[in-house]
Order: C-alpha cells, then structure tokens, then sequence
C-alpha cells in the first residue's frame, strides 16, 4: 500500500524530470493535507473503538489486566496517564494491544468513530499512471462527476462503509416489494429493529412475523421481535397491526 510520504518522493520525481508537464499532481498534495487535517480531528475517521474497558471506582487503586501480551502500556505507563486526569481508582481491562492514545481516548470519551471515503473528482484530466497511484491509497474512491464515471462505484463503496441491510417487505397475499426495501443497519436488523424504523406504534400491536430467508429454518419462519435473523434479502410479512 502506498503511503504519503512516498506520493511526495513521486510527486517531486515526476516534476524534475518532466517540468514541461506539470498537470494535475498539485491533487497529491490536496489529499496530503486533507488526511493530515483528520489527524487533528477528534473524530477518529475508519477505526474501530478501542477494545479495552475503563471503570472509575471509589477505593482500591489502578488496577489493570489484560488478556494479551502488550507492547505499548505497562502499569506504570497506565498509571501516569490516569494520574494526568486526576483518576487514582480505576479498572482497566485490554483486550488487544492498544497504545497510549487509545486508553486516552477511553478516558475522555468523547472520540467519535465513524467510516469515512475520500471521494477525489476529475480523474478525466489526469493519466493513467496517476489513477493507479490513487487507486492504491487506503478509503480513496477516485470519480469525475462530470463524464459521471464510477458513480456506481462510489454508491457500493459508501453502501459498504456504511454496513447497510435492505430489508424487502411481502404484503399478505401478495409478491415480495423489491422496489422500495427498508434500510438498516447491518448491526440491528432484528423483527425488532424493523418495526421501529417503520414506526414506533408498531410494536404495540404486533404479534408475529413471517421471514424468509438463509438464516429461516422454514420458509416462511413465524418469529417473534427478538430474534436477530434478519439477513440481506429477507421478505417480512407483519400480520394483524
């Protein structure tokens, strides 16, 4: 994969040794400063919530354990830095082997996680030389919305990001809607999660779902609200609301 420190050894390179043909390049520098920009954020854009668990307590000190070996924190690491918040009686449980700025951002709790794609326009006026350099950066969905090239692409790419579920809805008696299926996320896809998102009524006069689908042991499958067997393409038919 390449890194940004190597798109500017390329940039100057390909500046040097062809001045005549100095186009579109200056776009390697715009995605530099944009990445560096959400260094500074508090958003912690494409990342994954550290795996590790901060409790404040009354009495009994730092305690820290961990499950796996660490490289970066130690007791005495844990303890400068709870000291620096003025926390002296805590647990601290890892799970994976976080660095300092994760149990910081723990600490404080105000980091926010979320998936991000850098969308990069007009890659009609650069070579294709350049557009395989981009296509090797990390969360890059390179696009020209003016000759609308891989629109498509950029629709799957924040569909992925954004870990969606197209629930289909079947109407008693009749065939399966495939043309206006309900959205969710891939986290909460439950009979449940369904019936609030249509409306938040609905689950007070609901009584059973049918389902279809992989996860159905029969076709349809009577369930409940609970059950967390909604998968993609699955038909629900909710009776009597």
């Amino acid at each position: 994969m390449t890194s940004f420190s190597e798109l500017i050894a390329v940039e100057t390179h390909y500046q040097e040794d062809d001045e005549d043909e100095k186009t579109d390049f200056w776009i390697f520098l715009e995605l530099l400063r944009v990445q560096r920009m959400g260094k500074v954020e508090e958003d912690r854009l494409n990342k994954e919530p550290p795996n590790l668990t901060f409790r404040k307590k009354d009495k009994g000190g730092i305690n820290f354990t961990s499950t796996v070996a660490n490289t970066h924190l130690d007791l005495d690491t844990v303890k400068a830095i709870c000291s620096e918040y003025r926390i002296h009686n805590a647990d601290i449980t890892l799970r994976f082997d976080a660095t300092a700025d994760d149990l910081i951002d723990v600490i404080e709790g105000s980091r926010i996680y979320m998936p991000c794609i850098y969308v990069v326009n007009k890659i009609d006026q650069i070579t294709l030389e350049e557009l395989e350099i981009l296509d090797k950066l990390p969360h890059y969905c390179p696009i020209s919305a003016h000759l609308e090239w891989n629109l498509d692409g950029l629709l799957e790419k924040i569909w992925e990001y954004l870990d969606l579920t197209r629930i289909y809805t079947k109407p008693k008696g009749m065939n399966p809607d495939y043309e206006d299926p309900v959205i969710l996320s891939s986290k909460k896809r439950t009979v449940e999660d369904f019936c609030e998102r249509i409306h938040k009524d609905m689950l007070k006069q609901f009584k059973y779902a049918l389902v279809w689908g992989s996860s159905a042991k029969h076709k349809p499958q009577r369930v409940g609200k609970v059950g967390n067997i909604l998968v993609l393409s699955v038909f629900l038919s909710i009776q009597e609301l």
